[in-house]
């Protein structure tokens, strides 16, 4: 069901969006990406959610991959998950909120 196109796209997505967080964070992030695709939230495949406008800021203005060992994990996460081969930790969740991020409104 999964083909390299989706590996990669989720990989980049996790890169992104969390290599600087323990795999357990990663694999989170995957599995919401999952969990979008099965509900056909902007997107009915991995690609098409990962890179629908507005869901991941870092799509707006990709930067290059510079870690290699990141990206190395970042892709065997990617392809863990997509396998199922590591437990689902956030149930039904599409979506996630960074704690270290404040919002301030006035």
């Amino acid at each position: 069901r999964w083909n390299v196109r989706d590996i990669e796209c989720l990989a980049q997505n996790i890169y992104h969006e969390a290599r600087g967080e323990p795999v357990a964070g990663q694999v989170a992030v995957a599995y919401v990406v999952l969990n979008r695709v099965a509900r056909q939230i902007r997107g009915t495949d991995v690609c098409e959610v990962v890179w629908a406008p507005h869901q991941f800021s870092w799509t707006r203005h990709p930067t290059p991959i510079r870690d290699g060992q990141a990206w190395r994990q970042a892709w065997q996460i990617a392809t863990l998950v997509l396998e199922q081969a590591v437990p689902n930790p956030v149930g039904p969740a599409d979506h996630y909120h960074a704690d270290r991020i404040s919002v301030r409104i006035h």
